[in-house]
């Protein structure tokens, strides 16, 4: 049976209001109120790191559950497996975020700590701390790495990360599926993340929420790609 993958259109980066607005025409007043709505909820200061994970249906449900919690960036080292992602395990909540690949973990963290990130490793090590004592402020910026299904973490980036984290575990299973781990983590984070700053807002600035706008409404519209290049050929 062949695998479901979102359709790929040719995304403009931005769109002049003229286009912004052609767009909406195609759309209900409650669909523009919704992805504005959740626009505004979004976190571009909590994202997930996947590190080499190899079974796509661990990196769908990870990706799932991220989008679904607000998160807008998704970051997967893909050394040794390129991320895989099925619309049959993502529910196409991939279209909605922004995913950035890396070809290696030195990459990645060079990456998101020039912006600001604490790499926050999930694996069991020495200095590893419980993940709730893993304080989160309204200015915390927050990168969770998630190892591969057998490895875990690498150790290259557990070398690399800032903090390591643990979920404390009491029952006779000694490890969580690492897409049920990221649920866990995740959801742990965001809680925090929203307590400290209002939390009917998200993080974004304003210009990011423009740009993500203009993408967001081009994957809402059927087509959208062939309706603006009428609509550029009538009015150019």
């Amino acid at each position: 049976m062949r695998r479901k993958t979102v359709k790929k259109i040719e995304i403009q980066p931005t769109l002049s209001t003229e286009q912004r607005e052609f767009l909406e025409s195609f759309l209900s007043a409650k669909r523009i109120n919704t992805l504005h709505r959740i626009l505004n909820f979004r976190l571009g200061d909590i994202t997930v790191v996947l590190d080499n994970l190899f079974d796509p249906h661990n990196m769908g449900a990870i990706v799932r559950t991220a989008e679904a919690l607000g998160i807008q960036d998704i970051h997967a080292v893909e050394k040794d497996t390129e991320l895989d992602l099925s619309a049959k395990i993502t529910k196409y909540s991939d279209k909605w975020v922004s995913i950035h690949t890396h070809k290696d973990s030195k990459e990645c963290v060079s990456s998101l700590q020039k912006d600001g990130f604490t790499i926050v490793a999930a694996q069991m090590t020495r200095q590893a701390i419980p993940a709730e004592q893993y304080e989160i402020t309204a200015d915390t910026k927050t990168a969770l790495v998630l190892g591969n299904e057998h490895a875990g973490t690498s150790e290259e980036m557990c070398s690399m990360a800032d903090v390591h984290v643990v979920i404390p575990m009491y029952g006779f299973t000694e490890s969580f599926n690492v897409s049920v781990a990221a649920a866990l983590l995740l959801g742990d984070f965001v809680r925090k993340k929203r307590g400290a700053i209002r939390p009917e807002t998200g993080t974004l600035d304003e210009n990011r929420k423009s740009v993500l706008y203009s993408q967001w409404l081009q994957k809402a519209v059927k087509k959208s790609d062939r309706l603006l290049r009428a609509f550029e050929n009538r009015h150019g």
